[in-house]
């Protein structure tokens, strides 16, 4: 009786807990893609930023491998009553492990797979998904999405824990729309050691996907019609069966000149909104602003600064070369500086009006304040499957962050101040001493400070964060050196440590830096601005980055040691949960024949009236809207 109770308690905490931490704003993203043929060093670089709500928790794991398991993936949690139809799906015989980016379970109750959006398997597959997009009401029409069809909830955890390689995980997410149909319109990205692909749920049904090219970039802000010629024949495009069959006989099949279909144009909106046309003239003159200059524009300057229309937008263009990783990552952080549309000059403000309508003023930059989480994963030419992808993620805003590399498809453990735990810092001040560790709130508090005293403060953080990434992207180097030279039944151990080595170094870093900046902002006197004490004027740190030495310093035997103790301690915790389980089973089937025999009415009823608050809670979950407000 006191077991079931301890459960059901359990569960209504977790419902109030949901209660009040259920997301309400609109959610934007940004996608990026670079090709090898512009990068310094032969890269080829994707990933994408998630515009969600200031001080949002994301949380990044590793996801272990299943064999023959029971799990099915839902997306009821999401939904406003659990005993909707909605997409279900088991497991298939086996998963991989892969690496995580996603909302707190918190957020879910309790729901540990929402939002699986961004990460790397273990056969070295990486996905960042998704850019939400839409489609037009002809397509709406004809092939409207289903609440039974997957969504965003589950993609990600879908790609990663099924698929070899790039190619088999577009198929696969291909053949899932088939049989379920999609519940949202939706764009990612998803690559390997040798190719990226582009895969775009257009409809209910109707899906495309194609190999991208090394010679050009991609910027996407939730842009559901940008052009792209895309040869449906090519053995480098997959496709559902009706992609273009249906619109020709519905009669909205839209063609180039050529007489190839225009598929986004064929299923897109036609007014993506200004925050999309915004981003996007901002992203693409990142990379090329002789392209930015050429696009025909509509602008509101007198209202609120932003673009309010683009014609004939490309999907992929073409860019300068020579891109270095650190341009390549600040372009999640552009904000239009010295443009016609200066996030500086204006900075974007969102507001309720009377009626409860929201109310949009200046710039929304690409680099913006409702940044939740940054990442980007580069395949490096030349180099061993299981470490040519690293990932390059931070869990904050790119501007005011540093991103951290990781051999995401060897990784098995993570910095415990970047995985889940409470949502307990939301109501806190950027000016209160963070009292949860957790880094991701420094980097918040971080970008507080700097959004609230912007002419004072950013610039000084952003050097000094910028000659800490820049030691860290030159320091990579020499620990792909070593890497390289480590037996691979070995690199696991080494890529844990050197994960946790950055990551706490950059941890500590940052939080020197707030505890310089907190006590800047109090003192009130901006006449000079902030420049952190561990920054020389030249712009080298004082004290520096030491990653690359905790690589050298490595030991391979003790690792080999440390890696036999640790798969001993792994299976002595399995056993542990093993016998905790049939111990639990036991005692619920004491329970439940004590129950039987003696429960009181009056207990019955208690038990029965927790249970429906704990439905009537999950009841209360809201869907994301993927899109900018």
């Amino acid at each position: 009786m006191h077991g079931m109770l301890r459960k059901l308690a359990s569960a209504l905490m977790v419902t109030a807990a949901i209660l009040v931490a259920l997301p309400t704003n609109a959610l934007a993203c940004t996608g990026i893609y670079v090709g090898s043929d512009l990068t310094a060093d032969g890269s080829t670089f994707y990933g994408r930023s998630e515009d969600y709500g200031t001080r949002y928790r994301k949380v990044w794991g590793v996801e272990a491998a299943t064999q023959d398991s029971t799990n099915v993936y839902e997306n009821a949690a999401e939904k406003d009553d659990p005993s909707d139809d909605h997409f279900s799906r088991p497991y298939p015989s086996k998963t991989y492990r892969f690496t995580y980016v996603r909302d707190s379970a918190n957020y879910w109750a309790g729901y540990q797979l929402a939002y699986a959006e961004a990460g790397v398997n273990e056969k070295g597959v990486g996905t960042t998904a998704t850019v939400t997009t839409d489609y037009n009401d002809d397509a709406a029409a004809a092939d409207p999405l289903l609440e039974t069809g997957l969504t965003e909830f589950n993609l990600g955890s879908i790609i990663l824990g099924e698929s070899e390689s790039a190619r088999q995980g577009v198929a696969n997410i291909g053949a899932v729309i088939d049989e379920y149909g999609s519940g949202e319109c939706y764009q990612f990205f998803i690559g390997d050691g040798t190719e990226t692909w582009l895969f775009a749920a257009v409809s209910g049904h109707q899906w495309v996907a194609f190999k991208l090219p090394a010679d050009q970039v991609s910027v996407n802000p939730n842009y559901s019609s940008l052009k792209a010629h895309i040869d449906l024949d090519s053995a480098d495009v997959l496709h559902s069966a009706d992609l273009k069959s249906l619109p020709e006989e519905k009669g909205f099949l839209k063609t180039f000149d050529d007489g190839s279909m225009d598929v986004f144009g064929t299923y897109g909106v036609t007014d993506e909104g200004t925050g999309q046309y915004t981003r996007y003239w901002m992203g693409t003159r990142y990379f090329n602003e002789a392209y930015s200059d050429s696009l025909v524009i509509g602008a509101d300057d007198a209202a609120n600064h932003q673009v309010t229309s683009i014609e004939n937008a490309d999907l992929l263009i073409s860019s300068r070369s020579g891109l270095t990783t650190s341009e390549v990552l600040s372009s999640l952080a552009t904000r239009g500086t010295g443009t016609l549309f200066d996030a500086d000059l204006y900075p974007y403000q969102r507001s309720k009006d009377s009626s409860g309508h929201t109310l949009v003023q200046g710039v929304y930059p690409v680099g913006n304040s409702r940044q939740a989480e940054c990442h980007f994963f580069q395949v490096r030419p030349n180099m061993d499957d299981d470490i040519t992808t690293l990932q390059w993620q931070c869990l904050s805003r790119a501007e005011f962050s540093i991103f951290l590399p990781s051999y995401s498809s060897l990784v098995t453990t993570v910095d415990s101040d970047y995985s889940d735990g409470p949502v307990d810092h939301d109501d806190q001040e950027a000016t209160d001493v963070d009292e949860s560790g957790a880094a991701v709130y420094v980097f918040d508090d971080i970008a507080d400070l700097c959004d609230a005293n912007r002419d004072a403060c950013a610039a000084g953080v952003t050097a000094y964060f910028s000659a800490i990434q820049n030691q860290v992207i030159e320091q990579q180097g020499t620990v792909d050196q070593v890497i390289s030279t480590i037996p691979s039944d070995q690199r696991t151990v080494f890529a844990n440590q050197m994960s946790l080595e950055v990551s706490k170094q950059v941890h500590a870093k940052a939080s020197a830096c707030l505890d310089e900046l907190r006590s800047y902002v109090a003192a009130g006197d901006f006449s000079t601005p902030f420049a952190s004490s561990d920054l020389d004027a030249d712009g080298t740190l004082v004290s520096p980055v030491t990653y690359a030495q905790a690589a050298q310093d490595f030991d391979a035997t003790k690792a080999a040691d440390e890696q036999a103790t640790e798969a001993d301690a792994t299976a002595t915790a399995e056993q542990n949960v093993a016998d905790a389980c049939a111990e639990a089973s036991d005692e619920a089937s004491t329970e439940g024949s004590a129950a039987s025999e003696g429960l009181s009415t009056g207990s019955i009823a208690f038990l029965v009236f927790l249970g429906a608050v704990v439905v009537i809670g999950i009841a209360l979950g809201v869907s994301r809207n993927r899109h900018e407000g």
